[in-house]
């Protein structure tokens, strides 16, 4: 015959019994360390299931790390397309502006003038004026500019009017070193002026 003890009470008992004499409990009842194994067996699953969510999270936050750098890593000029291929990043096509035809007349007019007499400066400062500002507008007017300016430094090489334009015309090309040529060479003629040192400053 064999033993046990009553979970409630702590009395002893007959192993065949299924009740206890003494307090009248069930001795069928799990006993506390059976009872507390599916706990522990739930805290071990559950461990494993929050250590698979970390793996799975930090996998993602690795592989967008991974994805920045890459971003990071790209030139000036360059951008990934969503299959991951660098490409160059297409410059917008500069616009064009055709001047209105009473204005290309105008500007006929004062070309025709400044013609007539090629060794009038005034005439040529005022058509290459007309021409600059024209070809802020109309891409055309840009190479009529250049020649104008130019003609006025044939005929002075210290003409200002065509230094600071050839400078500004150049500025505005993207031809930096060009145009800071030119604002050199009038600074050295009128080193107090303002305005081509902010021009020469930008």
């Amino acid at each position: 015959m064999s033993f046990k003890f009553c979970p409630e009470c702590g009395a002893e008992a007959v192993s065949d019994n299924r009740f206890c004499a003494s307090c009248g409990a069930s001795l069928d009842a799990p006993t506390p360390d059976a009872v507390a194994a599916p706990a522990s067996g739930a805290f071990r699953v559950g461990g494993f299931v929050v250590l698979a969510l970390l793996l799975v999270a930090g996998g993602g936050f690795w592989g967008w790390e991974r994805s920045r750098a890459e971003e990071r890593a790209l030139k000036p000029g360059e951008r990934r397309t969503e299959s991951g291929a660098v490409v160059p990043v297409q410059a917008p096509a500069p616009q064009t502006f055709e001047l209105p035809p009473d204005i290309r007349e105008f500007i006929g007019k004062q070309a025709a003038e400044a013609e007539k007499t090629p060794d009038d400066t005034e005439a040529w400062e005022r058509l290459a004026g007309v021409y600059y500002r024209a070809s802020r507008l109309d891409p055309t007017y840009v190479a009529k500019a250049g020649a104008a300016y130019q003609h006025l430094l044939d005929r002075n090489e210290k003409n200002l009017t065509g230094l600071r334009g050839l400078g500004n015309l150049a500025y505005d090309q993207g031809a930096r070193d060009t145009s800071v040529d030119y604002y050199e060479k009038f600074l050295l003629i009128e080193p107090e002026n303002a305005a081509v040192r902010t021009d020469l400053g930008t």
